[in-house]
């Protein structure tokens, strides 16, 4: 039988997957192969990578990476950071993370969001890391894991830290930090 215009639109219909798609970055054997044609892996997007080696072919950049057990080149443009600290690092939080005007300190969020304060409570505020601001000595703190925030278009715009860190009370306390307020300590 021939097709009818209501099958024709039932076949051009995606179904909706339950699961959302994974977006991965092919990686290529060499660097400057064509890189979608012939994968050898592919990182999850926005996986932590370490670069390996870099290598210029026909005036692009090229970067070897390694990702989630791939390793592969890619061209370097597809790469957003660098991440400054891997999950496990310590680093001293000083001045430049404390934020607030008239109760300054070292305030985590719960989300991955910048923030200005200690204001919002629970729902906003994860905790706070000890930190003495007339001393200027930096508070301890771990690293637990790395996130990111996107724009409208999808492209990496921010990285976060969730830190872990002694509150003032002494409990250990987690929560999100921007890598700008994190970094340099």
């Amino acid at each position: 039988p021939a097709p009818t215009p209501d099958s024709l639109l039932a076949a051009e219909t995606p179904t909706p997957s339950a699961e959302a798609p994974r977006l991965a970055v092919p990686l290529a054997e060499e660097p400057g192969l064509p890189v979608a044609e012939e994968p050898i892996g592919e990182c999850a997007d926005a996986a932590l990578a370490t670069i390996e080696d870099l290598a210029g072919v026909d005036e692009r950049i090229y970067a070897r990476v390694t990702c989630e057990g791939s390793s592969g080149w890619l061209p370097a443009e597809m790469l957003y950071g660098p991440v400054q600290l891997p999950a496990g690092d310590e680093l001293l939080l000083g001045e430049r993370a404390v934020i607030g005007f008239n109760q300054r300190g070292i305030y985590l969020s719960v989300q991955i969001v910048d923030i200005q304060g200690p204001s919002g409570g629970a729902d906003v505020i994860a905790g706070e890391c000890a930190y003495d601001s007339l001393s200027g000595e930096p508070a301890s703190a771990t690293v637990e894991g790395v996130g990111y925030t996107r724009d409208s278009r999808g492209a990496v715009v921010d990285v976060f830290y969730r830190v872990s860190c002694a509150a003032p009370s002494g409990e250990v306390v987690s929560g999100w930090i921007s890598q700008r307020r994190a970094a340099g300590g």
